[in-house]
């Protein structure tokens, strides 16, 4: 399953690495990664970067959209909760 459509949107738009990075307000080096890797950044930058494409931001990160899409449904989804100030001490629910 794909991670990420930066560079298929960034493409389609005419736009350069350099371009769209200046857009966003991310480095070109970090966002190269991102289109290498197909890693989904943290929700800042995803919108950043939805936002310069001019796109819906689960357009350009799909996974993003399959989470939302089974938290409406009441799916299980794990996330970490914190159960204390201690790092270590973390329970998957």
């Amino acid at each position: 399953m794909r991670k990420n459509d930066i560079r298929r949107f960034r493409l389609a738009r005419g736009l350069t690495l350099q371009d769209l990075a200046s857009r966003a307000g991310i480095s070109t080096e970090r966002l190269g990664r991102l289109e290498i890797s197909g890693a989904t950044p943290d929700a800042h930058r995803r919108w950043a970067i939805a936002n310069a494409l001019k796109v819906r931001m689960d357009a350009v990160f799909p996974e993003v959209a399959r989470v939302a899409k089974e938290l409406r449904h009441g799916k299980p989804y794990p996330c970490l909760l914190y159960t204390s100030d201690a790092a270590d001490d973390l329970t998957r629910v």
